[in-house]
Parts: C-alpha cells; sequence; structure tokens
C-alpha cells in the first residue's frame, strides 16, 4: 500500500472544484478496486478478507432511500464485517504514521480540509464512507476520491459506489466554513435531484425556503427546532418585517446615516417584571444599486441601544457613538 503525506493531501484537497466536480467513473472504480486488492494483498494484516475479482460493481446516484434501491438489485445491508475489519484496521495504522511529520514541524495531523467536513453532514452513515484524511492517505483512495468518488459500500458479492456531491459554502465567520446557498441546492447530485439538500449558513432547510421565500410564515419560524434553523428562516423572511409583526416600534431615525431604531420590550408588565428589551436596526445602502434603488436591511443590535447613531456604530464594533462619525459613506 502506498501512503501519502499528510501535507499532500490537505494541499490537493484545497486546490479541488468542491462546487462543479467531475465524476470519472471508470477511473473511480479502477482506484477503488486496487485498495480493495491491495487490502487482500495484505492477508497477514486482514486474514478475513479477501476480494473477489468476480464481484459486481454498481453505482447509486446519491443517498436517498439508498438501502431500497440496493434491495432492489438484490443486495442488503451495508458493508461486509470481514471489509469493515479490513478497512478500519488499515485505516487505523495510517492515524500513527503523521507524529513523524508534526516532529519534523508539518501541519498537524488533526487538520481537517473543511469542505471534507461538511461532507460528512450530507452523507449517509455508510461503513466504507472516506470520513477523513487519514483513509485519504491510502493512495488509491485518495485517486479514488479525486475521480469522484464520495463514499462507497463493499459486500462479499458486490461493491457500491456514490459520486462525490457539488457542495455551495460560504465563510460565516474567518474560520467557519458553512454549507449555504440560495440560488438552490448546496448539496447537488447531478443525476439525482430528491438526493439534493438545501442548507442556509450552515442550516438544513426545507426546499421552499431557498427557492420561495414567500411561502415562509411565522408558523414556520416558531416551530423551528434550532437556533440555526430560526436564523435561516428570519433571515429568509425579512427581519425587519419580522421584528414589525412581533410589535417593535421606531424611536429615533437618522439621516445621514439613513438608519431607524426599532425597540420592543423594556416595559414594566402587569405582573410587575421589566420585559427584556429588544433592538433591530434598519440601515439603507448608500451605494445604489443597478437599478438605481438604495437596499435597505436589518441588523439585531444590543437592547440598550438608544438611537439610531449609536445602533449604526456597534455594527461597526464603536461602543462610544461619538468615535464613529465617518465623512463619506459607501
Amino acid at each position: 500500500m502506498t501512503t501519502l503525506s499528510h501535507a499532500k493531501v490537505m494541499d490537493r484537497l484545497d486546490s479541488l472544484d468542491w462546487a462543479s466536480p467531475v465524476v470519472d467513473r471508470s477511473g473511480a472504480e479502477k482506484f477503488l478496486i486496487d485498495y480493495l486488492r491491495s487490502l487482500t494483498s495484505a492477508r497477514r494484516s486482514y486474514p478475513s478478507y479477501k476480494f473477489d475479482e468476480n464481484t459486481e460493481i454498481h453505482w447509486l446516484p446519491g443517498p436517498h432511500d439508498f438501502q431500497h434501491r440496493m434491495q432492489d438489485l438484490g443486495f442488503y445491508g451495508g458493508s461486509s464485517p470481514e471489509f469493515f475489519t479490513a478497512h478500519w484496521t488499515n485505516i487505523n495504522h495510517m492515524y500513527r504514521e503523521p507524529v513523524t511529520e508534526v516532529r519534523r514541524g508539518a501541519d498537524p495531523p488533526d487538520r481537517t480540509s473543511p469542505q471534507l467536513q461538511l461532507l460528512r453532514l450530507v452523507s449517509p452513515p455508510l461503513d466504507g464512507w472516506v470520513r477523513n484524511h487519514a483513509a485519504l492517505r491510502d493512495n488509491n483512495l485518495f485517486r479514488a476520491f479525486l475521480a469522484g468518488l464520495g463514499w462507497f459500500i463493499v459486500q462479499r458479492r458486490a461493491v457500491f459506489l456514490f459520486p462525490r456531491p457539488a457542495i455551495r459554502t460560504r465563510h460565516e465567520t474567518n474560520t467557519r466554513l458553512v454549507l449555504h446557498s440560495t440560488i438552490g441546492p448546496a448539496v447537488q447530485f447531478a443525476d439525482d435531484p430528491v438526493s439534493n439538500q438545501y442548507w442556509f449558513r450552515g442550516a438544513r432547510v426545507r426546499q421552499f425556503v431557498v427557492e420561495n421565500p414567500e411561502r415562509i410564515t411565522r408558523a414556520h419560524i416558531r416551530a423551528a427546532r434550532t437556533r440555526e434553523l430560526r436564523q435561516a428562516l428570519i433571515e429568509q423572511y425579512g427581519l425587519l418585517r419580522y421584528s414589525m409583526e412581533r410589535g417593535f416600534r421606531s424611536v429615533d431615525h437618522d439621516a445621514y446615516f439613513g438608519a431607524t431604531l426599532y425597540v420592543k420590550g423594556g416595559k414594566r408588565t402587569s405582573y410587575g417584571d421589566i420585559s427584556r428589551r429588544e433592538c433591530v436596526v434598519e440601515l439603507v445602502n448608500s451605494t445604489p444599486e443597478p437599478d438605481g434603488t438604495h437596499r435597505h436591511f436589518a441588523r439585531r443590535v444590543p437592547g440598550n441601544m438608544n438611537t439610531a447613531h449609536q445602533a449604526v456604530a456597534w455594527t461597526f464594533s464603536f461602543d462610544n457613538p461619538r468615535d464613529y462619525m465617518p465623512i463619506v459613506q459607501t
């Protein structure tokens, strides 16, 4: 078995076109079979596994309902126990090899391509899937992955291969890469639309949230089970619209900055408590759009904001609004 250096794998992964992968099925099949043969040749380490040259090769277009698709072909379950043991024994062995690289000053062995981390979110829990960079250190598996192989199931009589999907991403922060697309599915299988997935800033959403946001209702927002999903729905629904419908009122407007501060709460309730104060600032982009209009957008700001100027200053990381007095706005 030929093992690649950790640095070489990472550099090649960073240069891939993740949004438009080219799937070379014949190439991916060849490299995966070479990997299975290599497991067979190392029989002293993995005596229970042997690759049968008469094994059937089947491509499944995507992960949707893959178990039933396999059953339609007469196969059941996941990878065979023999392959599972041999494969992960090999992977665990490669986990120990990067230690010498770290001693030489290379990157830590646990640094994983951000896109590869995201693929963990979109793939079913298949035994043979290339889950981590250690698996890709095997030369044959790495070349199969580059040829467009996403993951695989190896049984005694058949091998099932899945293509690597196209993924669209965005940098949510300087260090966090998330699945995101506002123009269609963030995870797209070329030949299997039912396997496509829609993600908005790292939250998996229903198709209509991306393609028909006008169908979102406040009931959808209230029913959101996670904070990330709730924020995604609110952003597509419109933060200002959602705030106004919840009872926010305008308390200050600054014509120079083109900003309006909206507030809700902060009043004494019938039980004698002070309700939580929430603030949203509406901003008008000073740079006109191609059609000559000016884009309006809203942002949440801390509940202690009292003026629109103060809220705008806070969005630019100024605690004191007197420190934020730009001469020209772009």
